[in-house]
């Protein structure tokens, strides 16, 4: 298994904290419209609800690291 650059593990890190999975998203928008009253005019909720949608994630963030390693190669941190 190959090592992961200081990208990688930054955005792979993010994306773990951002998944969960099992967690109702339906209930997350209705925690999230509780807290944000009537002024809450999309249907977003903090985190990753599905697999495929963290699949998909994954994938994008996999192409974005090669990008910045091959277009940026000053940049080793993207926080």
């Amino acid at each position: 298994m190959a090592r992961m650059s200081l990208i990688d593990y930054q955005l792979h890190c993010r994306m773990e904290e951002m998944f969960s999975p099992g967690e109702s998203r339906h209930q997350a928008k209705q925690e999230y419209k509780d807290m944000m009253g009537k002024e809450a005019t999309h249907n977003r909720t903090v985190g990753i609800h599905s697999y495929k949608t963290y699949d998909a994630y994954k994938q994008t963030s996999i192409e974005f690291s090669k990008y910045m390693k091959k277009e940026y190669k000053n940049i080793k941190d993207v926080r």
